[in-house]
């Protein structure tokens, strides 16, 4: 899998991920919820919202995973120093400094 993804230009789940193709909806669906977007932000929602009883339909317009989901790095962490800079200059301590709590208690969350 390394050497699959070494020296290409892509992230390591779209060079490493099994691809599923679903086909386009040939007729009309009812749900009591539409997610639009099948990255992890859309999953998710969609799998929360099946949980708790509800009806989902979750569309995509290309393929799933395949935006910027596909694209990301998939890591956990609150050291973006690039943005604290950014916040600081912009917003102060303060807003760096609770940008930085929501991004530690998302990590102690996982």
């Amino acid at each position: 899998m390394e050497e699959k993804a070494m020296g290409m230009n892509q992230s390591f789940w779209r060079a490493s991920a099994v691809r599923s193709g679903y086909p386009e909806l040939s007729e009309d669906v009812e749900a009591d919820v539409v997610v639009a977007g099948g990255g992890i932000s859309g999953v998710l929602a969609a799998y929360s919202l099946a949980e708790k009883g509800r009806s989902v339909a979750l569309i995509e317009a290309l393929k799933m995973g395949s935006g910027t989901t596909g694209g990301t790095t998939g890591k956990l962490t609150a050291q973006h120093g690039l943005i604290y800079h950014d916040l600081l200059e912009r917003h102060g301590e303060q807003t760096a400094r609770q940008y930085f709590e929501a991004n530690q208690e998302g990590r102690e969350m996982t």
